[in-house]
């Protein structure tokens, strides 16, 4: 009987050195926004995670929408990676087309410390970070040439600010925000924002960013002195001692999303989950919200925020934060998307 547990003790052995050997030979492919994103996620997120497990990550940086693109182009091929950020809009039509799939809260343990406004009500990933779009500028720059500090999204059509503008471009996120922000002050909304392109197209801005790298960039040039930006990357400028100010206009900031999703087809289903369960976990994201300030969405983290309100007050700490701020119809905005497209191109970017 001695021998025979022996046995079993050293057949266990063996198939747990087996699977070890066999996550250390996994590489999780992950698409991020890349930049100070992908840094910070690798750092507290990526580095940790391979440390424990010898699963290797490989970052494929791009914006969500572009990911997207990628995914549906490869229907029916291998996938060019295996977990993926999204915004809420970019994950709805990720589901639409069966790109993702639903977790496992049995690997994934971290979902039920979220926040519920975090939570894919149909089981698939969850929101890691919230977030928020308003208006940056560089108050040294405005001061010294004599222009008020902006509190409208109306302020951006001041004349003073021609060629000093940046605007997203229309592959970023944050630009059907500015879409509906302007078409809410001229009576529109999500559902009719045909009016919003008309408006824009009045404005000279520098240029149409396609990153907060670049952007920044331009800042620190002093070629941009006001943009549509997030709290995230406004505040990493901010901290770093440059003349920013970022603020949510009188009509309403917008809150955000993003999300963290499995691909459909990964060969890798477990350890991606177990990668998400990594990102969700609370250490990674105050390490996270410390380096670029994205509001966590793991609650354990609230009486943390609530101890340091310097930190909290850079982004949406809660769900009641996000309730403060407008919180865009996503559903509305997928279904007038390639429309808006159009018309960006044909009426704004010409």
């Amino acid at each position: 009987m001695r021998r025979s547990l022996f046995m079993a003790m050293g057949l266990a052995a063996l198939l747990l050195a087996d699977s070890a050997t066999a996550q250390q030979q996994v590489t999780l492919r992950v698409a991020s926004y890349g930049g100070l994103f992908t840094e910070s996620q690798s750092k507290y997120g990526g580095s940790v995670f391979s440390k424990r497990t010898g699963i290797k990550i490989e970052w494929i940086d791009g914006n969500p929408e572009d990911h997207l693109a990628k995914l549906i182009a490869s229907r029916g091929r291998p996938a060019p990676f295996d977990v993926v950020y999204f915004e809420e809009s970019n994950q709805l039509k990720a589901i639409e087309t069966e790109m993702v799939m639903k977790l496992d809260p049995a690997i994934v343990t971290n979902l039920k410390n979220l926040y519920p406004e975090a939570i894919n009500k149909q089981g698939y990933g969850p929101a890691m970070l919230f977030w928020s779009v308003g208006l940056a500028y560089n108050t040294k720059a405005l001061s010294e040439n004599g222009i008020p500090e902006p509190t409208s999204w109306a302020d951006l059509w001041n004349p003073k600010f021609e060629r000093r503008l940046a605007l997203p471009d229309i592959s970023q996120g944050t630009v059907t925000d500015f879409i509906v922000a302007t078409a809410r002050m001229h009576g529109g909304s999500e559902k009719n924002a045909d009016m919003a392109f008309d408006k824009i197209a009045q404005l000279k801005p520098l240029y149409f960013f396609t990153s907060s790298s670049d952007l920044r960039n331009k800042y620190r040039a002093g070629d941009v002195w006001i943009s549509v930006w997030n709290n995230g990357r406004s505040w990493g400028m901010i901290d770093e001692g440059f003349p920013l100010k970022f603020i949510h206009p009188k009509e309403g900031g917008h809150g955000k999303l993003t999300t963290i999703d499995v691909v459909a087809t990964t060969k890798h289903p477990k350890e991606a989950m177990m990668f998400i369960n990594q990102v969700l976990d609370p250490l990674t994201q105050l390490g996270q919200a410390n380096e670029i300030p994205y509001g966590p969405t793991n609650k354990v983290l609230a009486p943390v925020l609530a101890s340091y309100p310097d930190l909290g007050k850079k982004f949406p700490a809660s769900p009641e934060d996000l309730k403060k701020l407008y919180i865009p119809d996503s559903v509305a905005i997928n279904s007038q998307y390639e429309r808006w497209v159009d018309l960006w191109n044909r009426k704004v970017k010409k």
